[in-house]
């Protein structure tokens, strides 16, 4: 799952340099690899930095050296990360609300 990561983020930096550029296909590329990112991160991420391969994922020994506080934490730094990468993709493709995103939590 690292690797794949690795190759992930790897073509995300190579479509904001096509984007930024203004090279065709650049846009479609980072929309693709910054959302497949995200959400790599949003479901994965309890594995992804838990060191759990993905074929082991439902299997209850591999959790077994693991706190729940860590995974817990590992939850959270993926949904951190996934916002993070969303936020990336709405400023480089200045989609509206690429400024106000935080907006209705403002009113709070």
């Amino acid at each position: 799952m690292k690797k794949g990561e690795i190759i992930i983020a790897g073509l995300s930096i190579i479509a904001l340099g096509l984007n930024l550029l203004f090279i065709q296909g650049g846009g479609i590329l980072t929309v693709l690899t910054l959302l497949t990112l995200s959400m790599l991160y949003m479901y994965f991420s309890f594995a992804l930095f838990n060191n759990i391969e993905l074929r082991k994922i439902f299997k209850k020994d591999s959790y077994k050296g693991i706190s729940s506080n860590r995974i817990f934490g590992a939850v959270g730094a993926g949904l951190a990360l996934s916002m993070t990468t969303i936020g990336l993709l709405f400023k480089f493709q200045s989609w509206p609300w690429e400024q106000d995103w935080h907006y209705p939590l403002d009113n709070y």
